[in-house]
C-alpha cells in the first residue's frame, strides 16, 4: 500500500542545532515526558519528540480510519522510541516496531552455504 518516511529524532535535533543560531544540540531523551517546556533544553524535547509523537499518532489514526484492518511496520533506529507510547495506546493491535526490518530481510535474502 505505501507508507510515510519522516526525519527522526536525531535529524530534528541536529536541524535545530544547525539551522538556528544559538540553539544547542541535544540528545534525545526517553525520560522526558513533559507537554511544554519551561527553559531552552525542555523546550527542545518538547517540540521534537512530541512534534514526533503527535504526528506519528495522527499518521496512524489517519490509516486506520481509512484501513481499520491495516497493519502497521514502524522501522528504523528511532522506532525503538515509540514502543511504550504505542503498547499503551488504541494502536498498539495494529502496530509492529521492527527498528532492524532492512537488516533482516538482507540477512534472510543472502542464502547460507552450508557445505
Amino acid at each position: 500500500m505505501g507508507g510515510s518516511i519522516s526525519p527522526g529524532l536525531n535529524m530534528r535535533y541536529k536541524a535545530l542545532n544547525e539551522y538556528t543560531g544559538k540553539l544547542p544540540m541535544l540528545e534525545p531523551d526517553n525520560e522526558f515526558d513533559g507537554r511544554y517546556g519551561d527553559d531552552t533544553a525542555s523546550a527542545i524535547r518538547s517540540g521534537v519528540q512530541n512534534g514526533l509523537k503527535y504526528e506519528v499518532l495522527g499518521f496512524l489514526e489517519s490509516y486506520q480510519a481509512t484501513a481499520p484492518e491495516l497493519n502497521i511496520i514502524l522501522t528504523g533506529g528511532d522506532s525503538i522510541f515509540f514502543d511504550t507510547l504505542l503498547k499503551n495506546s488504541i494502536f498498539a493491535p495494529c502496530v509492529k516496531i521492527e527498528p532492524y526490518l532492512v537488516l533482516k530481510g538482507l540477512n534472510a535474502a543472502i542464502p547460507t552455504n552450508n557445505d
